[in-house]
């Protein structure tokens, strides 16, 4: 040991390289007495029960997956999180782990202390949890709506997820709500207009589609007219080799598939070639 070897005037760990004093104090005992982060206020976390949006500051900002959720509660914390002291720089803040509702939520903070050296530091963190309709869901919650897009598909593509979520945020004042169903989803739509709107997108999108219009829940005007609420029935038809279709009572295995026709194949294992639009017309589903 040097002559004048400094160290740490709390637990007596001598300076060296792997440990730089700060204010005499190791990083270790530099922490716990003077903590990494503080919180100049209570940490609210207000989010949207239906979308699932996060408030933060002024704004409302809607996530399309898991992971930007949590990025979006991330965010929300680093804005009430301060460092502990002046000598203190957040280089990184991550969530290590998230429960919605959680009480306590752990953060790891990697931290610059005085610029000499660099900590990792696990802190759990108080949080209340506080549901609030978005500006959006509140406005839509007071609506009726009088449409309803069944969008249905065969088999499950990532498309679809996006073009859904693309269609939350281009109708966000139109559409009322969406609910979720084996294969696909309900669109409650305010108006007829936008409803055809939107399978109208669907049918650009999408060419082997089977489109069926019908009307409901009939009501009657003041005027003692008639009128119902619109169902269109849309059905993506993204068949692959190896399903199961029924077309004019009969059922069939898809052999093939491309972009004008598909091959079918019958009880006699005959294969059998067919126009996509013949067979959207013949198409019942199983």
């Amino acid at each position: 040991m040097p002559k004048y070897a400094r160290f740490c005037i709390r637990c007596g760990k001598v300076e060296d390289e792997n440990n730089v004093l700060i204010n005499n104090l190791c990083p270790n005992c530099y922490i716990e007495i003077y903590g990494i982060a503080r919180l100049d206020k209570p940490l609210r976390i207000i989010h949207c029960p239906r979308c699932y949006s996060i408030k933060i500051g002024d704004k409302w900002l809607r996530p399309n997956t898991q992971e930007e959720l949590y990025s979006l509660i991330q965010a929300a914390i680093a804005e009430s999180l301060q460092p502990a002291t002046s000598e203190i720089t957040f280089i990184d803040l991550t969530l290590k782990s998230v429960e919605l509702y959680s009480p306590t939520l752990e953060l790891e903070i990697t931290a610059s202390i005085s610029n000499k050296v660099v900590v990792k530091h696990r802190l759990p963190v108080s949080v209340s949890w506080h549901k609030q309709l978005c500006p959006s869901c509140f406005k839509r919650a007071g609506k009726g709506y009088d449409a309803v897009v069944q969008l249905r598909y065969i088999n499950y593509d990532s498309e679809i997820e996006r073009f859904k979520n693309w269609l939350v945020e281009m109708f966000a004042e139109d559409i009322v709500e969406i609910d979720e169903h084996k294969n696909g989803y309900d669109i409650k739509v305010s108006n007829q207009f936008v409803a055809r709107k939107i399978v109208n997108f669907i049918r650009r999108k999408w060419s082997c589609v089977k489109i069926i219009e019908s009307y409901g829940d009939q009501r009657r005007r003041r005027d003692g007219r008639r009128y119902g609420r619109l169902y269109i029935s849309v059905r993506i038809l993204n068949f692959k080799p190896g399903d199961y279709i029924v077309l004019g009572g009969k059922a069939y295995i898809v052999d093939s598939v491309d972009e004008h026709s598909l091959t079918i194949i019958d009880s006699n294992g005959n294969r059998i070639r067919m126009n996509i639009k013949d067979m959207i017309k013949m198409y019942a589903p199983a």
